[in-house]
């Protein structure tokens, strides 16, 4: 154990799915990293403000010891950030030992854009009510199909073209991809331009409106 120095996991599988935990992983995997004196650190580039404020962390009540952070925090700028409790940032340069910089650190465009994007999020948190509500809608429009399975969790969706939800990377690349070139090949004939793969996540946003939601759903439902 003292060669392990930090677990690095997301605690959505974002780029694959979306993957959900188990029930109980991530509280395991905190007490398990806690017990052994083992920093836990949350990949929550996809999922940071995008199921909510606080983020994955927040909605399944497990803290890390440190977090990464990217895409939403940019305001569409490239940007990446991390953080974590003070006793670990205060080891970060020009506070502790650990050096940290970057050509693009602090870059006034991405961070103006940044600031914009997550003080309108504070202002304006009904909007995860409302995606919560939009993302509901899809999945009562696939309700019965078949072909594969709808998870989702917030704004975050897909439909597997396999019998059950997949929780592992191994079981997502079980899906029929053929079945999936078609349905996205139908979506598209729809107006609905979906992500082309099988493995990548589809996301609601705050510039969706009602009618696109009903739009979105009426094609899930004739295509699938």
């Amino acid at each position: 154990e003292d060669d392990i120095a930090a677990f690095i996991i997301e605690p959505v599988m974002g780029n694959i799915g979306p993957i959900l935990p188990d029930d109980s992983y991530l509280r395991d995997v905190r007490e398990i990293t806690r017990a052994h004196d083992v920093l836990l650190i949350f990949d929550e580039v996809i999922s940071g403000y995008r199921l909510g404020i606080g983020g994955a962390q927040v909605m399944f009540g497990v803290r890390p010891d440190i977090t990464t952070l990217g895409k939403i925090i940019g305001g569409g700028l490239p940007i990446g950030a991390f953080g974590g409790g003070k006793e670990i940032m205060e080891l970060i340069s020009p506070a502790g030992p650990v050096y940290q910089a970057g050509t693009f650190s602090g870059n006034p465009l991405s961070l103006s854009a940044g600031m914009a994007t997550v003080r309108w999020l504070h202002a304006h948190r009904g909007i995860y009510r409302v995606m919560e509500a939009w993302g509901a809608e899809i999945g009562e429009a696939v309700a019965g199909k078949t072909e594969g399975s709808f998870v989702r969790l917030g704004s975050m969706f897909k439909y597997f073209f396999r019998n059950r939800a997949p929780r592992t990377y191994l079981e997502a690349k079980e899906c029929d991809t053929g079945k999936f070139g078609e349905f996205w090949t139908a979506m598209r004939k729809k107006g609905i331009f979906l992500p082309p793969s099988q493995f990548e996540t589809n996301f609601l946003s705050a510039v969706h409106e009602d009618g696109d939601i009903g739009q979105i759903a009426a094609a899930y439902q004739a295509c699938i």
